[in-house]
């Protein structure tokens, strides 16, 4: 035993220079022989082998709960006025999966700001499938879903790298100002590059041969210096507005058009705001990637969620998942861990509570605001600053909407797939639909015959012309597959 085990380390170079040498040990530091072999006695493992049952059991409890969803990702550092982690991943396959597939890409940044953390929680699709969150664990024949099933079967469900991708904030937010009074907004990245995507035909043989594909391209491309770059941009809408739409601009199945949908559904132009730059690959993928947790609820002074339900249940189910997944301290890993500093004693303690300051050390677990200085946000808001505040107008609006269930069906649920269906038939597009009714033929002729009728109905309200394209290429897949039976 040494008094100093500080005194382990620091041998000298061939050129002079002192070099730090590793000591070897086991997980409570003891100096270790090398580990080529375990301890024989008699031709048996004695457990008193500490090295063995060490290696061996952490062996047993490496691999955490992968993401229930997302679990397949590659991150990166990068820039957006504050430093900034973020993390592309697809979003059905496993952790195991190809990345290479056609899927919806999830997009989340962290900002380590000022004023906390601030993540986006982001899709490379404006629009998702469900606007009511107890459909979250599974749904079935909702027609609000065909809009974004549309974008996926669409060339924008098979984008050929990260670097590629347009990201949408998909949630409607406000933004506040200090007197409580606010817009809607949504946000979203352009890549710089442009849209690139794969060939349906290319996609098989490349998830194939290269399962990790998009990720590899995110690394080598900021390995070389060509870093990716993305335009943020925004869109803005004043509440008295919000009843001049011809949807329910709080409804994440639909789209803030930027001028190709009908004006009836509203225009919303966009404007640039800022630019993200991805400059800095991770060194250590499961503590800086795999351990990074994001969630929407996770927003700064000026921001608020907006009454969208779906964004309501995500505050609660996204840090509840990563509290099963990293456990109730998550937010102190260092991914996660907020540069401006935390100061909260009531949370405190539990698995992993880290040493010092971290767990407020002898402070006691509440507060003490008449006994030491503590200053506080001036209300309660989303990011912890200023209340947004209503009008009597707005608010009527609100409720009335709010009111309004979730799995009513309304006509212009198929309105919004109709159009992009209609919108895709334009030399912009060239190839667009042909594509589309491959991709949705090979997904049909693989379900049961009862089930794909009732898609074809759907199909027909969103396009007679879409049904009998379909219907007809389903027809040749299934006449292939006869003939490679027979």
């Amino acid at each position: 035993m040494t008094a100093d085990s500080g005194s382990r380390n620091g041998a000298t170079s061939g050129n002079g220079e002192s070099q730090k040498t590793n000591v070897y040990t086991t997980s409570n530091g003891c100096p270790a022989r090398n580990p080529e072999s375990s301890l024989r006695a008699s031709n048996a493992l004695p457990l008193r082998d500490f090295q063995l049952v060490d290696v061996l059991s952490h062996l047993n409890r490496e691999r955490i709960p992968e993401r229930v969803v997302h679990a397949k990702g590659a991150g990166a550092y990068g820039e957006f006025e504050t430093p900034c982690l973020a993390r592309f991943s697809t979003t059905a396959g496993e952790r195991g999966a190809a990345d290479a597939v056609r899927d919806v890409r999830g997009f989340s940044l962290k900002c380590y700001t000022a004023e906390g953390n601030w993540d986006w929680v982001w899709n490379d699709v404006p629009v998702f499938f469900i606007r009511d969150p107890i459909k979250i664990p599974g749904s079935r024949s909702r027609p609000e879903s065909w809009h974004m099933a549309m974008w996926l079967h669409s060339d924008y469900g098979a984008f050929s790298t990260y670097r590629h991708l347009n990201m949408y904030m998909g949630h409607a937010h406000k933004f506040v100002m200090p007197d409580g009074s606010f817009k809607y907004i949504h946000m979203y990245l352009e890549g710089d590059l442009g849209y690139q995507t794969h060939a349906d035909e290319d996609i098989p043989h490349m998830a194939g041969n290269d399962p990790d594909h998009l990720a590899r391209d995110l690394h080598d491309a900021i390995e070389r210096g060509d870093f990716p770059t993305y335009t943020a941009k925004i869109q803005v809408i004043d509440p008295s507005e919000a009843h001049r739409f011809g949807f329910n601009i709080l409804d994440m199945t639909k789209h803030w058009d930027t001028g190709t949908y009908p004006a009836d559904l509203g225009t919303v132009q966009p404007r640039a705001f800022g630019k993200l730059t991805l400059n800095r690959n991770p060194t250590n993928y499961f503590a800086e990637v795999e351990q990074a947790a994001f969630s929407p609820s996770h927003l700064v002074p000026g921001i608020e969620p907006s009454e969208d339900p779906m964004l309501q249940a995500r505050f609660f189910a996204y840090p509840d998942a990563q509290r099963y997944r990293l456990g109730v301290n998550y937010q102190q890993l260092a991914v996660n861990r907020p540069r401006s500093g935390v100061f909260n004693p009531l949370l405190r303690d539990g698995a992993g509570a880290p040493l010092g300051e971290g767990n407020y050390g002898a402070h006691p677990g509440f507060l003490m605001a008449d006994r030491e200085p503590v200053r506080f946000a001036a209300a309660v808001g989303g990011g912890g600053g200023v209340e947004s505040r209503s009008t009597p107008e707005h608010q009527r609006w609100l409720e009335e909407v709010m009111a309004t269930p979730a799995e009513e069906q309304r006509e212009v649920d198929l309105k919004f797939a109709r159009t992009f269906w209609t919108h895709l038939d334009d030399p912009l597009y060239p190839g667009w639909q042909d594509r589309m009714v491959r991709s949705l033929g090979r997904d049909l002729a693989n379900v049961k015959g009862e089930t794909r009728e009732e898609v074809f109905g759907v199909l027909g309200i969103i396009g007679e012309d879409l049904e009998a394209r379909v219907r007809e290429h389903v027809d040749k897949v299934l006449r292939d597959v006869r003939v490679g039976k027979e």
